[in-house]
């Protein structure tokens, strides 16, 4: 006998993403549609996931301008060292229409009555995305190209081969259901995530005039603008690859006296094209002792335009974990679960956004070298424990008013204890003279020679890691220090509740009152950020930038006071609430 089982759905999201409340607009309408159908052996799932999505801009961009400073003291001054502002153009306004289509097929077939093998795929793309306005195009060839090229097509659709086949089973290997083996292997495609991206660049796309940046003489405030002969663009990548990832894992579980359990998996995952923000019109170095050097006025890949935001999926990353854990089910009225991961993630910087960044800019200091900004990935947490527990006191056996007060209590907890997500070392400016971002994006500073990353670490907010292991590096050179070399504070949290339930009859057989206690953070325990804040002041150790020379501290190089400081947490402090619930 069979069974055919069917389900579907629609939805309509909208989400307004400008900043502040703006004018960037994204409409999300969703149709799904599932069937299930069961005969002997075999499951069988089969369905569809279709998104029609719709995003527009319209904000006034930078027509005022952004001046930038390279610390407070500066600041105060009035002594800016960028000053960025919108080109005069076209009124600033895009709009974009692509659908997305996925359809799956999934078999759970019981091989043997002690392993069972899923076997899948799904076949996912999109149509290209089109300019609804007429106010689509961008800079096609980034090399030799000196005009935007106008058309509706947002980039050469990249996802009409996505097929992800999904491979899995699972073996209970001594066939008395106390100890399983499973495993699988899926290849995931990522195929309209990219919508904050053109939104994000948008009024700076060279058909809207782009902006121009002044780095010298620069007066506060500025009152007039002469728009200069190279204007900085944003480009989104037209010949864009197809972002996806392989998973893989593979677990084995053990049951345990007491109703245990434990378990101890690997995980891991290769990204392969993700979505990243680079220079794409960078200055062109020379050849000096086997190293890259950047003189003075050293020319840009494309003379026509100065910097280049170039969104594209050109990033890698690397996933691997072991994950242990140990459950016990409810039982003599107690329950927890203990679980450990042990990973690592590298990457070459991901992101579309400024705002998904932690200790480092999204954008890679060398884009003529990607391997030169691999590191950590800034949600690296190389360590995570987690401790949950719930105990139901036992009753005294005492009744009326007295066993009301008494019985029914319950307590929980969860413990938890993360590494530091990981950040780099830098100076306050540009001193390499690469000028990415039109040198908005500080160098990494150089590591002196023998210095580790184990011996950098000093803990405490005044000063967490140890300036003097860095340097400033020669003119025109990028930095030695790795990209995001240093791991941040753990985070340690412990939060407490305490529970009772009062039988309320006059509700009926289900009312209750219900009691709660609880207390985050009970040790009021101080979680400190990675020392970065606003100009990431913490993690810049000497004031260099080869922009200004009146900011240059060569001779005498003088470290920032702030260098290594913590001015920011990651947790709250000790706060307790209670609340009561009428349950009926």
């Amino acid at each position: 006998m069979g069974r055919l089982v069917v389900s579907a759905g629609i939805a309509n999201l909208g989400d307004n993403i400008g900043p502040g409340g703006g004018g960037n607009f994204m409409n999300t309408y969703t149709f799904s549609n599932d069937v299930f159908w069961s005969r002997g052996a075999h499951s069988l799932k089969f369905g569809t996931l279709i998104n029609r999505i719709r995003f527009r801009g319209n904000e006034a961009g930078n027509i005022l301008g952004t001046y930038t400073f390279a610390d407070l003291p500066r600041m105060l001054l009035g002594e800016a060292n960028l000053f960025d502002v919108q080109n005069p153009g076209p009124e600033l306004r895009v709009a974009y229409a692509l659908s997305s289509f996925g359809f799956y097929l999934q078999d759970d077939w019981r091989v043997a009555p002690t392993f069972t093998l899923n076997l899948g795929l799904r076949y996912e793309f999109i149509n290209t995305p089109e300019e609804t306005t007429g106010n689509g195009g961008g800079v096609r060839d980034l090399i030799r190209d000196s005009e935007p090229t106008l058309g509706p097509d947002l980039f050469e659709n990249p996802s009409l081969r996505n097929f992800g086949p999904r491979v899995s089973f699972a073996w209970d290997v001594l066939g008395n259901a106390t100890t399983s083996l499973r495993g699988g292997f899926g290849l995931l495609y990522d195929v309209a995530n990219f919508s904050r991206a053109p939104l994000s660049l948008y009024s700076e796309f060279p058909q809207f005039g782009g902006e121009s940046s002044v780095l010298d003489n620069i007066t506060f405030p500025r009152t007039a603008f002469t728009p200069g002969e190279r204007s900085n663009i944003s480009v989104f990548d037209y010949y864009l690859q197809q972002p996806h990832m392989l998973h893989y894992s593979l677990t084995a579980e053990r049951q345990l006296p007491g109703s245990m359990a434990v378990t101890v998996s690997y995980a891991g995952s290769r990204g392969i094209n993700l979505m990243k923000n680079r220079e794409g019109n960078p200055t062109v170095p020379i050849q000096v002792n086997g190293q890259d050097f950047y003189p003075v006025g050293a020319p840009r890949m494309n003379a026509h335009y100065g910097a280049m935001e170039f969104k594209t999926a050109g990033s890698d990353s690397w996933y691997n974990s072991l994950q242990l854990s140990l459950q016990k089910r409810l039982s003599r009225g107690l329950q927890f679960q203990s679980s450990y991961t042990w990973s690592r993630i590298l990457d070459t910087t991901q992101g579309q956004d400024g705002g998904e960044s932690g200790g480092t800019r999204i954008v890679g200091l060398d884009p003529h070298h990607p391997s030169y900004d691999k590191g950590p990935a800034d949600f690296n947490v190389p360590h995570s424990w987690t401790f949950n527990t719930l105990y139901q006191l036992p009753s005294l056996g005492i009744g009326g008013v007295g066993g009301a007060l008494i019985n029914g209590w319950r307590v929980g907890s969860i413990l938890s204890v993360h590494s530091g997500t990981p950040f780099s070392v830098s100076l306050s400016g540009n001193r390499s003279r690469s000028l990415v971002e039109s040198g908005r994006t500080p160098d990494r500073a150089d590591l002196v020679t023998g210095r580790k990353p184990e011996d950098i670490i000093l803990g405490g907010p005044n000063r967490y890691f140890d300036p003097l292991a860095f340097s400033i590096q020669p003119v025109g050179y990028l930095g030695t220090s790795s990209r995001n070399m240093l791991q941040g504070p753990r985070t340690v949290n412990w939060d407490f509740s305490l529970t009772k339930e009062i039988p309320f009859p006059l509700l009926g057989e289900g009312g209750r009152w219900e009691f709660r206690a609880e207390v985050f953070n009970l040790l009021n325990h101080t979680n400190f950020f990675i020392p970065v804040g606003v100009g990431r002041s913490g993690a810049r150790v000497f004031t260099a930038d080869e922009r200004r020379p009146s900011l240059l501290a060569v001779t005498n190089p003088t470290l920032l006071p702030t260098a290594g400081e913590i001015t920011r947490t990651v947790t709250d402090s000790r706060q307790i609430q209670f609340a009561l619930k009428l349950i009926f």
